[in-house]
């Protein structure tokens, strides 16, 4: 992927090793990034280990490298584990980006955080934006906490809500890395038809939120496809794209798994985005055909080999 580059952009990415900073370590193409992580032993160029309960810490290297652009993507996202572990969740969750926030406020430092669509309880067909946060469980309510804080100290902060798949590393793995691994090893796996995303590729979700950066945007923006659909027949999708068996994907309602409540829609509206940055689709299709691409041209591999 070629992104514009642009020069005075310096950038420190949170959760380097999660799904999301380790696509953008590798794809972004980006100058003057540092990557924040979290397993010392893992190399990656410019990294840097910093404990993001430190405020001093942060703030000197924030200031020594002249940082202006905090990408901040660390975050649990276990939603049946946080719900179990409500005090550990709400420390490394709301009180961690708040320290960083403050801190990135100080500083006058641009602070993107990346959000998710877990923050609704289903009942509209679509979520804006502008929508009424609703969360059905702890995550979502940290999630939902959080963004507040971060739009309260900064208005030239920016939220990102999406929901992305793609490749991930052999410790952190995506929904559609779970949906390949079992489908190529033969092995059944439940889907449910009865809840309804509106995913991206992981790389699309990088290319625009580099876009909004670079355009200086702030406030709250939805990065997801046109089409909402269930995760039963994105499996399906997935699996005919990737040429993988899908008689082993199973058709199941979200009241069938024993899981944490979560809402039945969690589809967001994309006008806001596609009107920013002049865009006239983000197909469904389209996104898994990049998945594909990746795929079957083992571009996936730089993900997978890492551990």
């Amino acid at each position: 992927m070629n992104f514009k580059k642009k020069k005075d952009l310096n950038i420190l990415v949170t959760g380097s090793t999660g799904l999301f900073g380790i696509n953008f370590y590798h794809y972004s193409n980006q100058n003057n990034v540092y990557y924040l992580i979290h397993k010392k032993k893992l190399k990656l160029k410019n990294s840097v280990y910093i404990n993001l309960n430190s405020n001093d810490k942060l703030y000197n290297f924030l200031k020594k490298k002249k940082i202006n652009t905090v990408l901040h993507a660390a975050s649990s996202t276990n939603i049946d584990k946080i719900e179990k572990d409500k005090k550990t969740s709400f420390a490394n969750i709301f009180t961690i980006s708040k320290k960083l926030a403050e801190v990135c406020s100080i500083l006058n430092i641009k602070l993107v955080y990346i959000s998710t669509d877990q923050l609704f309880d289903g009942s509209q067909k679509k979520y804006s934006e502008k929508s009424k946060t609703n969360p059905l469980n702890y995550y979502g309510y940290l999630k939902k906490k959080t963004e507040e804080c971060v739009i309260k100290l900064s208005k030239k902060n920016l939220i990102i809500r999406t929901n992305f798949f793609g490749f991930g590393t052999n410790y952190r793995k995506s929904f559609s890395d779970f949906i390949l691994d079992n489908l190529k090893n033969s092995k059944y796996i439940r889907l449910v038809s009865d809840a309804y995303f509106s995913p991206v590729y992981v790389k699309t979700c990088i290319k625009l939120i580099l876009k909004l950066i670079h355009l200086n945007a702030n406030g709250i923006y939805n990065i997801s496809c046109d089409q909402k659909i269930s995760k039963f027949d994105f499996g399906i999708k997935v699996s005919k794209k990737l040429k993988l068996n899908k008689k082993f994907i199973i058709k199941s309602l979200l009241e069938d798994l024993n899981m944490v409540k979560r809402p039945k829609n969690m589809s967001l509206s994309n006008l806001k985005i596609k009107n920013k940055l002049n865009i006239k689709h983000i197909n469904i299709n389209k996104e898994i055909s990049k998945l594909k691409y990746d795929y079957f041209n083992l571009n996936y591999l730089k993900t997978k080999k890492l551990k």
